[in-house]
C-alpha cells in the first residue's frame, strides 16, 4: 500500500501547512534560503535588525500590520495607529542600541477606505517620525483588500553597538526595561469596548494607562543606546516574553533561563485591575509575561553591572532584574520560595504549531 501511495504522489512528501512550521519554524526556513552575504552583511536575519558592512554600520528592520491580525480597524484610532506602525519599527532598532534615520512607508486599502481616516493614519507616522527624528523617505500603495500598513526603517549605530541577541553566556543576568503586562491589559480592555473606539473614549477610560500602552507604545532608543556597552544581548518585547526570551537563547546558544516571578516589574494599575498581592499567578501570570507587545528591552548582563544598570534606570526608564541564564535546558518560572511555576502559553502565534507544550522547563 506504501508503494502505491508513493506512486501516485509521484514519491513526494505531502505537502507541509505553515501551521505544522509555526511562526518561528517559517522564520528559520527563509534563514535558511537566504543564506550568508559575507561581502554586505555583517549580520542578517536572526536579530531585531540587520546590520550592512557600510562606511557607517547601518540597520534595516521592516514590520507589517495587517487590519483583522494586528489591529482591529473599529477599534484603533488612525491616528494612534499610525504612530504604532513606526514605533513597532522603531523599537527593533532600540533593540540593536541604534538610532532611527529613514523610513519607508507602503499602505494598501480597499478602494472604498476613508480618505480622512488615512489621512490620520499618516499624521500619526508623522508626529512619531518628528519626535524621534526620522525622515519619510518613499514608499508604495496600492489596493488591497483589507488595511494593509508595511514599515521599513533604516538606522545607524555606533560603537559601543550594535547589540546583538547572541552575546549573552549562561551565568549572565536577565532585565527589562519598565513595566510587563499593561498592553496585554490594554487590548483585553480595548475588546471589551463597544466600537468605534476613539481618542476621546481612551482617555476617559478608567484603564486609560493601559490602553495607550497596548495603541502607542513608546519606543525605548534612549535606553537601548545607554545599554550598549553594557548588554550582552539585547531584543525587544514585542510577542511577550515567554515567546522572545527562547529566541534569546536560541541566537546565544544558551540553554535555559529561570525567571523569578516577584521580580517582574507590573504597574500599579495593573495590580490593582488582578488583585496581585504576593504572587504572580493565572490570568494576570499570563497578561504579563505572553500578553505580548510590551515592547520593552529584555537584555543580558554579567552579575558585576547589576548596580551600575539599576543606577541607570532609576535616571530614566526604569530597569529590573528578572532572573538569570542557565546551563540548564529550558525555561522555567519560579514563585517566591522558589517551587516552579507552569508556564502560560502566550495570547497569539503566527502560524501557531498545534498541541505545542509550553509547561514548565520545556
Amino acid at each position: 500500500m506504501q508503494k502505491e501511495d508513493d506512486s501516485e504522489s509521484g514519491g513526494r512528501p505531502p505537502p507541509v501547512e505553515l501551521s505544522a512550521l509555526g511562526e518561528d519554524g517559517l522564520i528559520r526556513r527563509i534563514r535558511k534560503a537566504v543564506g550568508p552575504d559575507r561581502e554586505r552583511l555583517i549580520r542578517g536575519v536572526g536579530d531585531d535588525a540587520a546590520v550592512a558592512a557600510t562606511a557607517e554600520k547601518s540597520l534595516f528592520t521592516t514590520d507589517l500590520m495587517i487590519e483583522g491580525v494586528h489591529f482591529l480597524l473599529e477599534r484603533t484610532p488612525p491616528r494612534l495607529l499610525g504612530r504604532k506602525a513606526l514605533a513597532v519599527n522603531l523599537s527593533d532598532i532600540a533593540a540593536m542600541a541604534g538610532t532611527p534615520k529613514f523610513a519607508l512607508l507602503s499602505l494598501g486599502a480597499p478602494p472604498g477606505f476613508s480618505a480622512a481616516a488615512m489621512d490620520q493614519i499618516l499624521a500619526g507616522f508623522l508626529e512619531r517620525a518628528e519626535e524621534t527624528g526620522v525622515a519619510l523617505v518613499g514608499g508604495d500603495v496600492c489596493r488591497a483588500e483589507r488595511l494593509l500598513i508595511s514599515v521599513c526603517v533604516i538606522g545607524e549605530v555606533e560603537p559601543p553597538g550594535p547589540v546583538y541577541r547572541s552575546g549573552a553566556a549562561a551565568d549572565d543576568l536577565l532585565f527589562v526595561t519598565g513595566e510587563l503586562g499593561d498592553a496585554g491589559l490594554g487590548l483585553k480592555r480595548l475588546l471589551d469596548l463597544a466600537p468605534p473606539v476613539t481618542e476621546e473614549l481612551i482617555a476617559g477610560d478608567p484603564l486609560a494607562g493601559p490602553l495607550r500602552r497596548h495603541l502607542d507604545p513608546d519606543p525605548r532608543l534612549g535606553e537601548g543606546r545607554r545599554l550598549a556597552g553594557k548588554a550582552t544581548a539585547m531584543m525587544d518585547l514585542s510577542d511577550g516574553l515567554l515567546a522572545d526570551l527562547p529566541r534569546l537563547l536560541l541566537e546565544s546558544k544558551v540553554p535555559g533561563a529561570e525567571i523569578e516571578l516577584e521580580r517582574v516589574p507590573l504597574s500599579a494599575q495593573f495590580q490593582k485591575h488582578f488583585q496581585v498581592k504576593d504572587r504572580l499567578a493565572g490570568e494576570a501570570l499570563q497578561t504579563a509575561l505572553g500578553g505580548g507587545e510590551d515592547y520593552e528591552l529584555l537584555f543580558t548582563a554579567p552579575a558585576g553591572l547589576e548596580s551600575e544598570l539599576l543606577t541607570l534606570g532609576a535616571q530614566g526608564v526604569s530597569i529590573a532584574r528578572i532572573g538569570r541564564l542557565s546551563g540548564e535546558p529550558g525555561l522555567r518560572l519560579l514563585d517566591r520560595d522558589g517551587a516552579a511555576v507552569d508556564c502560560p502559553a502566550p495570547a497569539f502565534e503566527h502560524f501557531a504549531v498545534p498541541g505545542r507544550n509550553r509547561g514548565a522547563g520545556s
